[in-house]
């Protein structure tokens, strides 16, 4: 998860930017009274789903957000990720961590475009750790925001870093360090200028990893709507390649009063409930413009629509896993890079939200990643002890201690 400028996800025609990385602690919490008074409808009701082919070592995983993520000169994650978190990962049942990891600070700005030797050595650190507790590892190329801007001017540069990157980790164990080579492509690297992109790097990338595992994210932000318009090279010619996709719709919802999305208005409501509507009507901010009129719909059809035609339910994410559903009909193994729903929501809707998405990937047999920043999305929490309700509807657990 990264800023973010949304042009049509939820039928926005104005740039947005929705998220950030730098999510921090909450400085109020939710009513504790308030709670969704709908249910979602069981498993056995759901319409059926294809199953995807498995990924060997990936089944249940956490995103280190926040960690090597940070950019040059800050630190958004003072406490680290020690071994003392990943044994407690690794003892939860999750198999894999995807890493995120700002390597484009981390390099020359002009040829030969050398990533910095320290910095390389703490990404070392870091795989080597997770592997000591038995966690397979996803190296994540996150936050290079000029390629998103400027795809041309930085294409040279981010296959330059690839080639490094794949040169480095080529004698790791193929099935415990996977590679995803542009975490989020937005803006202007979309359509075929990210289809073209993202061919050089899978190229780059097998000339010395022929074998290795490649997630590949859709534009978007990795919209699952936005599955269809990839074009890599077919299961048959690669079975390596993994098209990946996030989920935090419906937004409204999942980023429910973050500080740091703009313009603030969007994201102002809060009190939006998981299913919806909720136990009354939330108010629509009167300063809603033009800009924003898409904002003012959902809030509308949030208060009247009945629970099964909610835009804040599950007919939305089933709208959007059918996207999903499309690729592995044609093959793909597809992954689930991450999800996750604020803090400034109500933990009901919360776990509701998280295990809905878990059921949906898991029942199509896809493996998925959460989004654990640390901050408003975490849920693992060493010193002040996990969140435990979200932590049971993420694993399953009857009992979570």
């Amino acid at each position: 998860m990264k800023t973010r400028q949304i042009i049509g996800s939820l039928s926005v025609s104005s740039c947005l930017t929705l998220a950030s990385c730098t999510t921090p602690l909450s400085q109020e919490t939710p009513d504790p009274k308030l709670q969704p008074v709908h249910e979602l409808p069981p498993l056995s009701s759901r319409p059926a789903a294809p199953k995807s082919a498995s990924i060997k070592g990936l089944q249940r995983g956490i995103n280190l957000g926040n960690y090597l993520d940070s950019p040059k000169g800050t630190n958004w994650r003072p406490d680290g990720i020690g071994d003392d978190y990943l044994a407690h990962l690794s003892q939860l049942g999750f198999d894999h961590v995807r890493l995120p990891v700002r390597f484009a600070d981390y390099a020359l700005e002009q040829a030969p475009f050398t990533i910095d030797e320290g910095f390389f050595k703490k990404v070392d650190d870091a795989i080597a750790s997770a592997h000591r507790h038995k966690l397979s590892v996803i190296l994540d190329f996150h936050h290079y925001e000029k390629i998103m801007h400027e795809p041309e001017a930085h294409r040279a540069r981010a296959i330059a870093l690839w080639e490094q990157i794949a040169q480095r980790y080529q004698k790791q164990a193929l099935d415990t360090l996977l590679f995803e080579p542009m975490n989020e492509p937005m803006d202007k690297l979309a359509g075929d200028v990210w289809n073209s992109i993202a061919s050089d790097l899978i190229q780059t990338i097998r000339k010395s990893n022929p074998k290795r595992l490649i997630i590949v994210d859709s534009a978007y932000w990795a919209a699952a709507s936005r599955l269809p318009e990839l074009k890599l090279p077919s299961p048959k010619q690669d079975p390596n390649i993994v098209p990946s996709f996030h989920m935090y719709e419906p937004y409204l919802f999942t980023h429910q009063g973050a500080p740091w999305s703009t313009p603030k208005e969007m994201t102002a409501t809060k009190a939006i409930v998981f299913p919806g509507p909720g136990p009354k009507p939330v108010a629509i901010p009167s300063a809603i413009g033009p800009d924003l009129a898409w904002v003012r719909d959902w809030l509308n059809d949030y208060n009247k629509k009945p629970v099964q035609d909610n835009p804040s339910g599950m007919t939305r994410i089933i709208q959007e896993f059918a996207h999903v559903d499309k690729l592995i009909q044609q093959g793909y193994r597809v992954y689930l890079g991450e999800f996750g729903a604020i803090e400034y929501a109500d933990m009901k809707s919360r776990e509701n939200y998280v295990r809905l998405i878990r059921e949906e990937a898991e029942r199509r047999n896809i493996a998925w990643c959460y989004w654990d920043d640390g901050g408003a999305f975490k849920v693992i929490d060493r010193k002040k002890g996990d969140v435990l309700p979200l932590r049971a509807a993420l694993l399953n657990e009857t009992s979570a201690k």
